[in-house]
């Protein structure tokens, strides 16, 4: 007898080479899947789906879900034996591997034909990295809150050192830590860098750390804290899991039972005042980018508020002092210009949360805007910053304080840094070229970075092509450093005035460049301040060079270390 079977073998084929396919899509699948019979053994899963319960796939299959320890999920799979769909989403322990993990869950009955349900299947998911995810904006959300909350009557305040600790109570509570307290920079009579606590919340069953003696004059240097000091200073944050940090850190961290930290700098005036710290004594806490960003604007709100304080305290004696001399309008004009200057601080902080909390929902036109806000404030704060530093000098109230410090390191370099990305968006080549590692010079710190801010600011924005170089060399026993640029250049009739204040050259300054023509005359007499000579050479169309010249100055005092 004969038959032929070619139809028969070629249906073969096909339904092997479905099942091939539907295997390579079963095994390969982003999701877990998951087959089960009516009484509930499972009968069939993918490597996916043991990878999410953390149980390996030879374990699982013919697994009775019903001796399972977290029985959370079988609603679910009760809802499919009724021919339904079934559906659960929270967190599952799972019994082979003790772990506490978010999933997914559907479950489905496979109805054939005769509306019979021929198999059932489950789909899982971990959404364990999205929870955390949701978490920490949900933490966020409540930082800032109570931010919000605590901005306007801090900022307000008479007493900031007695509505501070207000402050740090409601952050800690919105953060959910142990600890969050605050420090102060102070300089020793030997110069040492120290800091010191001077306020604290602490959780019920924390143990305060207000009163602890090795928290009262705790050295940078010495202490083995320079890391923190390098990093603060730039506005960076200190965070992460104690465990890992350098040994000499966890010296005193670990005394303290801290296992996770977060650290945020306070800045006033520009100036490296202090910090705010949080810390988590009950588990190794993984610091999201929210909550990190909410809590540095913590740190701005603060340092806001001591401004404003100083301000208060500083115009208070200004104006004792003004009404006895001829010098009132130039102290009131100061003080008004720091008065603008605070909130609009403030403004701007806000103006960036707002732009990254919407920046999906709004339209590509609103999102410029944003930076529309951030540019003209920024030229805002840079006018009443002139204005104000101008009038303090003019008054004879700017209080030099002079310590010895890196002329490399602590103010050009983070300068050229800044100016980086204009530069390049200009297309013009900026370059530091300092003929030593390390020069240090004995000045007042605060004045000399604005000298060099000033100075290169210009040399940036007066140049169209070309480059922008800055050097630094030893010159007869001293220090020069030189901002040389290829810009616009001066005329020969405006040389003479381009020291006085509020003064522009008519032709190239005003009318295509933003200014107020303070900067040079503020640079001219903060020079005069720190006995620094002060030349330029400059040619119409062809470049600026400005030379500076440090008067009996340390250079490569630690060359040798």
């Amino acid at each position: 007898v004969l038959r032929e079977i070619t139809d028969r073998k070629h249906a073969d084929v096909i339904a092997e080479k479905t099942e091939r396919q539907y295997r390579l899509l079963f095994n390969s699948s982003p999701i877990g899947v998951m087959q089960y019979s009516s009484d509930l053994i499972i009968s069939d899963c993918n490597e996916r789906f043991a990878e999410i319960v953390k149980i390996n796939r030879i374990k699982l299959i013919g697994l009775d879900m019903t001796t399972l320890k977290d029985q959370s999920i079988m609603p679910a799979f009760y809802e499919s034996l009724k021919g339904n769909t079934g559906y659960y989403e929270g967190l599952y322990h799972t019994t082979l591997s003790d772990k506490n993990i978010w999933i997914s869950l559907r479950t489905s009955p496979i109805i054939n034909e005769n509306e019979e349900i021929e198999s059932l299947v489950a789909f899982v998911e971990d959404i364990s990295e999205r929870k955390a995810h949701e978490e920490s904006l949900k933490k966020r959300d409540e930082i800032l809150k109570s931010i919000s909350l605590s901005a306007e009557s801090f900022l307000k305040t008479n007493d900031w050192e007695k509505e501070v600790d207000d402050v740090l109570t409601k952050m800690g509570k919105a953060s959910d830590v142990s600890r969050v307290y605050l420090f102060r920079n102070y300089t020793t009579t030997d110069k040492d860098l120290k800091l010191r606590q001077t306020n604290e919340y602490a959780k019920d069953g924390i143990v305060p750390q207000i009163d602890n003696p090795d928290l009262t004059a705790l050295s940078y240097h010495n202490d083995g804290f320079i890391r923190w000091y390098n990093s603060l200073r730039k506005g960076e944050t200190i965070h992460g899991i104690v465990k890992n940090f350098p040994k000499s850190e966890r010296i005193i961290l670990e005394s303290q039972d801290i296992k996770s930290i977060l650290i945020v700098p306070i800045f006033v005036r520009k100036y490296f005042w202090g910090l705010v710290g949080f810390d988590e004594c009950s588990y190794e806490r993984i610091w999201s980018e929210p909550e990190i960003e909410a809590l540095k604007t913590a740190g701005g709100i603060i340092g806001a508020a001591i401004e404003r304080k100083a301000f208060e305290s500083r115009i208070l004696k200004a104006k004792e002092e003004a009404e006895k001399s001829e010098k009132l309008k130039s102290e009131f004009l100061a003080q008004m210009s720091h008065e603008i200057r605070t909130p609009l601080n403030v403004l701007l902080n806000f103006n960036e949360e707002i732009e990254e909390e919407v920046e999906h929902l709004v339209s590509p036109e609103l999102k410029e805007n944003f930076g529309i806000v951030k540019s003209a404030g920024n030229r805002i704060i840079k006018t009443v910053d002139l204005i104000l530093n101008m009038s303090s000098v003019q008054s004879g109230n700017y209080e030099t304080k002079f310590e010895n410090f890196d002329l490399n390191n602590d103010i050009i370099q983070p300068l050229i840094k800044e100016y980086k990305s204009i530069s390049e968006e200009k297309n013009i080549e900026l370059e530091f070229k300092p003929a030593s590692d390390i020069y240090t010079v004995e000045a007042d710190r605060y004045s000399i970075e604005q000298i060099f801010y000033q100075l290169i600011d210009n040399a940036v924005k007066y140049t169209e092509s070309g480059s922008v170089t800055v050097k630094v060399t030893e010159f007869g026993g001293n220090i020069k450093a030189d901002i040389i640029d290829t810009g616009i250049g001066i005329s020969d009739t405006y040389k003479k005035k381009m020291f006085e204040p509020f003064s522009q050259e008519e032709h190239g300054y005003t009318r295509s460049y933003d200014g107020c023509g303070l900067g040079l005359a503020l640079v001219n007499r903060l020079c005069r301040l720190n006995n620094i000579g002060l030349s330029f050479t400059s040619e119409k169309g062809k470049g600026t060079t400005f030379s500076l010249t440090f008067q009996n100055s340390l250079w490569n005092l630690y060359q040798n270390k």
